[in-house]
């Protein structure tokens, strides 16, 4: 089974973007999204470890 450090390796990043590949989640910044409003009505979240290397696996495999 792959690791986080399986993927960092292969990870290069940079601090300059060019105006055509922005994301309002490219910020300089850490943060995170408070998700107490949505539990409180019901919403499930499921841990991140529980669904990314299978989403990885799934893409590169081309069933995603």
């Amino acid at each position: 089974m792959l690791g986080a450090d399986d993927y960092t390796k292969r990870l290069h990043f940079t601090s300059e973007l060019d105006d055509g590949h922005k994301s309002p989640f490219g910020t300089a910044d850490s943060w995170f999204m408070d998700t107490t409003k949505a539990q409180q009505r019901g919403f499930a979240f499921r841990n991140v470890t529980d669904w990314f290397v299978p989403l990885v696996r799934d893409i590169a495999a081309g069933r995603a």
